[in-house]
């Protein structure tokens, strides 16, 4: 069994075990009439929500094992273990990018990191790796489409970045699509249309409608500018993550690493149990 299904394993705890993550049982009481049952008003006080299982676990398993969350949580566990290297290959190479020193893998943590600059959430990324000389990002799509708004977003997770460690050599950002959203995504960054790009950048604010983003923006228009002017933006698919991945683990096993091997079979397990990557090739080893 490869690992990545023991993910799915600690959620399934959490279904038979909400109270885990703070969640209270309700103790229902009957009605006078003894018709139905009713919550007690102060159960609910404070705005408070009441929630109920909408599947049988029997159909949760198989329908979670499919969704992009699980997907995500497996491969933010994934790449903040894989070796530089491999981060190195799938994320910096395709921005021409060379990486001095570690990469480090920055997570959910960037709240508090970034937190002098950004006391509130403003975005919640899917990947920002940082090295002596260069910050990449990277944004996984299934079905959803991006946005300028978007990558305003990403922009500003940069700048801070660089605020708080300083300036980087190199900055870029990857977006992680299925084979048949290339096209899609390019269009909806106007990546065919530089003239239409830089315009962008005459008045940031009109592309966004968020009050967390907006006061960024305004606050430090000249960073974040000139990390849109400096970021390198390149479209990969889910079919060369999965190659890549297919390389490190066959070269993993010929080299007797039986750590990175299993770490790349987890992370090709999941992508390959979640359709809306719209894989073209999966694993021929099986």
């Amino acid at each position: 069994m490869p690992w990545n299904e023991k993910v799915l394993d600690n959620l399934e705890q959490i279904y038979w075990s909400p109270d885990k993550i703070g969640l209270k049982p309700i103790k229902r009481q009957p009605t006078p009439d003894g018709a139905g049952f009713f919550v007690p008003k102060e159960r609910l006080a404070g705005g408070k929500s009441l929630y109920s299982r909408g599947q049988a676990y029997a159909e949760w398993r198989p329908a979670i094992t499919k969704k992009e969350e699980l997907l995500n949580q497996v491969l933010e566990i994934a790449l903040a273990i894989a070796p530089s290297s491999f981060v190195a290959n799938v994320f910096f190479a395709p921005l021409g990018i060379r990486p001095a020193g570690r990469i480090r893998t920055i997570g959910r943590e960037v709240g508090e990191r970034h937190s002098e600059f950004a006391p509130r959430q403003f975005t919640q990324h899917d990947g920002l790796y940082v090295s002596d000389n260069a910050i990449v990002m990277m944004e996984m799509k299934l079905k959803a489409r991006t946005s300028i708004e978007q990558y305003l977003k990403y922009c500003t997770l940069a700048a801070l970045e660089e605020m708080v460690g300083g300036k980087k050599d190199h900055v870029g950002m990857i977006y992680l699509v299925p084979i048949g959203a290339v096209s899609r995504t390019r269009k909806d960054l106007w990546l065919d249309d530089p003239e239409a790009m830089d315009q962008i950048w005459n008045d940031p604010a009109a592309y966004t409608d968020k009050s967390p983003l907006l006061r960024l923006l305004a606050n430090h228009p000249e960073q974040i500018r000139n990390v849109g002017e400096r970021l390198v933006l390149q479209i990969i698919t889910w079919d060369d993550f999965l190659r890549a991945m297919l390389e490190t683990r066959d070269d993993a096993a010929a080299a007797g690493n039986e750590t990175l091997e299993n770490l790349m079979q987890g992370m090709i397990a999941q992508i390959e149990a979640t359709p809306d990557c719209g894989l073209r090739h999966a694993d021929e080893s099986k």
